[in-house]
């Protein structure tokens, strides 16, 4: 069964619908389609706020690319980075939670936080995974609306 996501922010909207395009009639797209997704207009025009993770078979998860704008929701997080290199385990639980997260359920997700806790989110995040034949995901693309609009008055 596939599971409803509750996406705010516009071009999260646009970038979920970009990515059901590569999904059609499977689970997900294969990681074959990923570089195919990566140049889509509305992908590559946001890449400093995106964030790109290899999940391999065998050894550990990594960050490939953490785009320029991630520093305030993925602070000490650099392209190439392991998820072990995080020094504290806490913040490595939490910066890398939702990755492990998508990796098991194999479905989109959409998130909302704040850096500077306070009463409204400062972001909303939407993780995309792609998967190999044997629907084992390979890559996630995690993309980052940080317009900082008061997401409860959103809701109403």
């Amino acid at each position: 069964m596939i599971k409803w996501i509750d996406i705010l922010s516009p071009r999260l909207r646009h970038l979920h619908r970009d990515w059901l395009h590569f999904r059609a009639h499977n689970l997900m797209p294969a990681v074959a389609d990923y570089n195919g997704f990566a140049r889509v207009e509305a992908v590559a025009s946001i890449q400093q706020y995106s964030a790109m993770v290899i999940m391999p078979a065998v050894g550990e998860p990594q960050f490939k690319h953490v785009g320029d704008g991630l520093g305030g929701v993925l602070p000490a997080c650099s392209s190439g980075m392991r998820f072990s290199d995080l020094a504290s385990p806490v913040m490595r639980a939490a910066l890398t939670g939702p990755f492990h997260r998508i990796a098991t359920s194999r479905q989109p997700e959409t998130r909302r936080g704040n850096t500077r806790g306070g009463e409204t989110s400062d972001y909303e995040m939407l993780l995309l995974p792609f998967c190999d034949s044997r629907l084992r995901v390979c890559i996630i693309h995690a993309v980052y609306d940080l317009a900082g609009i008061d997401w409860k008055r959103a809701l109403v």
